[in-house]
């Protein structure tokens, strides 16, 4: 049992050193643009995800506290297929809008997102 038991405990050991062993996040997000609601608190973030050579890259946007970093996720608000036409602004400080080509695959097209501390903000996602 106890030779049986190490090897499996050493592995697990060393999965540090190579980051982070069998759950390792093969997908990137590369952030295209970004734009800042208008008081200057949130920011929504145009981003291309690429989960390597087995997929497509896909299109998407985040909706983020302005300080706050892009994650390595999915998107919070928005994804679709690998298209240039992707077009947002905000309306006002509760409001962003996103404009499509209403041909392309909609993957997520969240109509609010929350975020914030604790989730208190609520902003609201018109598309067009």
């Amino acid at each position: 049992m106890k030779k049986r038991l190490l090897p499996i405990l050493l592995s697990f050991s060393l999965c540090p050193l190579t980051q982070g062993c069998f759950f390792h996040n093969l997908c990137g997000n590369n952030p295209i643009s970004e734009a800042v609601s208008p008081d200057g608190k949130y920011k929504a973030v145009l981003f291309q995800r690429d989960c390597g050579a087995t997929t497509d890259f896909s299109t998407q946007i985040s909706i983020l506290k302005k300080d706050e970093s892009l994650p390595n996720s999915g998107a919070n608000t928005f994804a679709t297929g690998n298209s240039q036409n992707v077009r947002y602004h905000w309306l006002d400080n509760d409001q962003l809008v996103i404009e499509t080509d209403k041909t392309e695959r909609i993957y997520l097209a969240k109509e609010k997102v929350r975020v914030g501390f604790w989730g208190r903000k609520k902003i609201f996602v018109l598309y067009q």
